[in-house]
């Protein structure tokens, strides 16, 4: 497998995402590994998220010192966007002739026929399977073929760091130094020093 897709709406980037790239990474012998942050993402609240801009910002800031790729398809995108269209999009773009791996979080397995043209976006990925720290769902309910990543479980979320910086907790080594300096200096989240 020479390229690989990790989507996620990234706000903010933690050291649970690093750790998992890298893990895939890794396992398929260092292929092109792209993050692919959500532009409009049409099964979420979207009322919490930061602009485009500030995750941007954030992953940059994160990816600086590592071997992976920022992909901006879904961001830069009018409307609410759907996987299936992006992978597409990133296929035609960057000229691959064999299915790119595309990450897969377990916690998305019961929502995962709610996507847009799901039955055909799992023949033109290799769904590469990830354990999250909230999953409580068993690989066996992916009637997909898939790989499964055996990832370690960083107990770690977008969402608790920012209930966190909110409540006035430590977050300083959940997120990339650059990422925690990001927070503080543009007060987001709450953020309250």
């Amino acid at each position: 497998m020479r390229n690989i897709i990790f989507g996620g709406t990234f706000d903010p980037v933690h050291i649970g995402h690093l750790h998992l790239a890298e893990t895939v990474w890794r396992m398929f012998e260092k292929p092109r590994l792209f993050f692919l942050p959500s532009g409009i993402p049409p099964h979420k609240n979207n009322s919490g998220i930061s602009s485009r801009e500030q995750r941007i910002d954030m992953l940059n800031k994160a990816l600086e010192d590592t071997p992976w790729e920022l992909d901006l398809s879904e961001v830069e995108r009018e409307g609410t966007t759907f996987t299936i269209d992006t992978i597409r999009e990133m296929r035609e773009r960057y000229g691959w002739n064999e299915k790119p791996g595309f990450i897969l979080g377990d916690d998305l397995i019961p929502g995962f026929s709610k996507w847009k043209e799901p039955d055909i976006l799992a023949e033109e990925v290799e769904l590469l399977l990830a354990c999250r720290v909230e999953s409580l769902t068993s690989s066996n309910e992916l009637k997909y073929p898939h790989t499964k990543i055996g990832n370690a479980v960083l107990p770690v979320s977008s969402s608790r760091i920012r209930e966190r910086v909110a409540q006035g907790e430590a977050f300083k080594y959940l997120v990339p130094s650059g990422v925690f300096d990001y927070i503080c200096k543009h007060k987001m989240y709450g953020y309250d020093s």
